[in-house]
């Protein structure tokens, strides 16, 4: 009879253990399944936290200071072609193959310089545009295409230089 009474205690024992075993094993998968659930939803707060948008703004001030440091190349430019369509103002062919500083045209080093950037033709047409359509522009207040209302862009610096030529 104690063999009975042992193997029955055993069996209760054994049936207790696998009772508190499945009920911590329970408790554990509800305690897992609560926390992934609060990580899932932290996870989704971190995606739609403002650092995102800060990114975004860090992003777009780069771009804005990227966009104002072209702008300022392009108006240091714009100043460039301004002083040298000032200075083709001021040195250009005029009567008898002279330039209007006195010199001989083919003497006259300004000139010669000036002659050198082929580019300033297409910046004056590109500002004379401008100009045209209301919008800001760098040509010098002396420049025909500002002061002379049938001026256009010829494209030709000898076409220019006589245009000029006949407004001295």
């Amino acid at each position: 009879m104690m063999k009975k009474r042992e193997v029955t205690h055993r069996e209760i024992w054994f049936e207790d253990a696998r009772f508190r075993l499945e009920r911590a094993d329970k408790a554990h998968r509800t305690e897992l399944a609560a926390r992934d659930a609060q990580i899932a939803e932290l996870m989704k707060e971190l995606d739609e936290r403002p650092t995102r948008i800060v990114t975004q703004n860090l992003d777009q001030q780069i771009v804005d200071e990227a966009i104002e440091r072209r702008d300022q190349a392009y108006r240091s430019r714009d100043r460039a072609f301004q002083a040298l369509s000032e200075l083709r103002l001021l040195h250009r062919e005029g009567a008898g193959d002279r330039c209007r500083c006195g010199q001989r045209f083919q003497k006259c080093g300004v000139a010669q310089v000036v002659d050198r950037y082929p580019a300033l033709e297409g910046w004056e047409r590109r500002q004379w545009e401008r100009m045209r359509a209301g919008q800001d522009h760098y040509l010098p207040p002396g420049h025909p295409g500002v002061t002379d209302p049938r001026w256009t862009p010829s494209g030709d610096s000898e076409q220019y230089s006589r245009e000029f030529a006949a407004t001295t």
